[in-house]
């Protein structure tokens, strides 16, 4: 998991998830030196979502450097869980100064997770996205967690501000954003028909329609691909196009 610092002078850490100690030990000196080196000093911990790949190594920064937390409320109410208090509320559409020149939008995505958020800094145009895409794989949409409608929602809106930069929660960043995410938001629509054109064959359970959906994948990852059949159907019926 991508863990990045975002701002000026006064910056935040977002997404410090590696459970690793050493990992945990080299992230707090890289933000020691890129206080004393670049000016650049962290004052708080943005979470985007709750899942551990984003929060593992949540506690361990709070105690190295004393950091105050910050998240969605639903992402709040599910950290609990693992130990960390958020200190702060992020609230959608909020716009917070990371130093001179240097406002960043907040903005609820949620889909992959209820509480999830993605950051704009708005004069780079550049969207931190969380795991809203990634530059390496589809992105999970698990029931209940997960929501397609507003998954699908949320790329478009997130399109609709005409980014420039992604940096994602997982791989390198990645250019032409817009189109990027218009991109998945499309394949995902695809995905979603050929669900619907299986069922209509009267194909009922996601473990039938899977060879035909997602034929060109391995056996081992059917199981999460079972997930996402049942996230399409779960949006489907509420389009009222199956019952």
């Amino acid at each position: 998991t991508n863990c990045y610092l975002l701002g000026m002078e006064d910056a935040v850490v977002v997404d410090p998830g590696s459970a690793d100690p050493e990992a945990q030990a080299q992230l707090a000196e890289a933000l020691r030196q890129a206080d004393t080196r670049l000016g650049r000093r962290a004052t708080a911990i943005w979470l985007t979502h709750h899942h551990p790949d984003h929060i593992a190594g949540v506690l361990a920064l709070q105690k190295e450097l004393k950091l105050p937390v910050a998240a969605h409320r639903k992402t709040a109410e599910r950290v609990l869980a693992a130990g960390i208090r958020v200190d702060r509320l992020l609230e959608h559409d909020e716009v917070l100064e990371l130093g001179p020149g240097f406002p960043v939008r907040v903005l609820h995505t949620p889909g992959h997770a209820r509480g999830h958020l993605a950051f704009l800094a708005e004069n780079h145009r550049t969207l931190l996205s969380g795991d809203l895409v990634s530059a390496l794989s589809t992105i999970i949409i698990d029931p209940p967690e997960g929501n397609m409608e507003q998954f699908l929602q949320s790329l478009e809106a997130m399109a609709d501000l005409h980014p420039e930069t992604l940096f994602p929660a997982h791989g390198p960043i990645l250019g032409h954003a817009e189109a990027f995410l218009r991109k998945v938001r499309k394949h995902r629509l695809w995905r979603e028909d050929n669900v619907l054109q299986a069922w209509k064959l009267g194909l009922r359970e996601p473990a039938e329609i899977l060879p035909r959906v997602y034929e060109e994948i391995p056996k081992m990852i059917w199981p999460l691909a079972e997930r996402q059949i049942r996230a399409h159907l779960e949006h489907l019926r509420f389009l009222g196009s199956i019952s």
